[in-house]
């Protein structure tokens, strides 16, 4: 139910400008993570309710959502 939100949240706040997804959870010995990278428009500064995911753009303007327990909570 975890990854639902999160995925959720990520597809939220980047609409209606949201033009590409790459979505990945995984499983690891600490518990759920998942990594995001995201084409759109309009870049949020923060997820809402997800205050562990990392966000960060690089320089062709594409979105990296990331939340591992090993970096700072996981799902």
């Amino acid at each position: 139910m975890a990854i639902y939100d999160a995925f959720e949240a990520i597809i939220e706040a980047t609409l209606p400008g949201l033009q590409e997804i790459l979505f990945c959870a995984e499983h690891t010995a600490q518990g759920w993570g998942l990594r995001c990278s995201v084409q759109c428009t309009d870049a949020p500064a923060a997820l809402p309710g997800l205050p562990q995911m990392q966000l960060e753009r690089d320089d062709d303007g594409l979105l990296y959502f990331t939340m591992f327990p090993a970096e700072g909570g996981g799902l």
